[in-house]
């Protein structure tokens, strides 16, 4: 069965993003929908509304913070090619906290041992 459009919530999903992120995409730009369409699929992957505003919260508490990162927090990188790895992704407890190359350090520092 085809998904019909009606049946996607663009605007819940764009609104949220915009939300959290505090920018102005739209919901009604024909990229955005292609990417949400695709993601929202009728190939027995359907994904829903949790799901992408699980992806967002995600990336949002890993990038929002880090200037180099927050650019990414858009429509094209978020419903991407990496939207299951995005959603599957257990956060680290000091994300959104500090930016990634501290908890990169931290974890380098406890895994480190002196030498014998």
């Amino acid at each position: 069965p085809q998904t019909k459009d009606d049946d996607i919530p663009y605007q819940e999903i764009v609104e949220y993003l915009n939300l959290k992120t505090g920018k102005n995409f739209n919901h009604q730009s024909k990229q955005t929908r292609a990417k949400i369409k695709a993601l929202w699929g009728s190939d027995g992957r359907k994904r829903t509304l949790q799901d992408f505003q699980r992806v967002i919260d995600n990336k949002c508490r890993s990038w929002l913070t880090d200037p180099k990162m927050t650019i990414y927090l858009r429509p094209e990188t978020l419903f991407g090619n990496k939207f299951e790895s995005y959603l599957n992704e257990i956060q680290h407890p000091m994300a959104g906290k500090v930016s990634d190359k501290t908890i990169k350090v931290i974890e380098t520092l406890n895994n480190w041992s002196p030498p014998q």
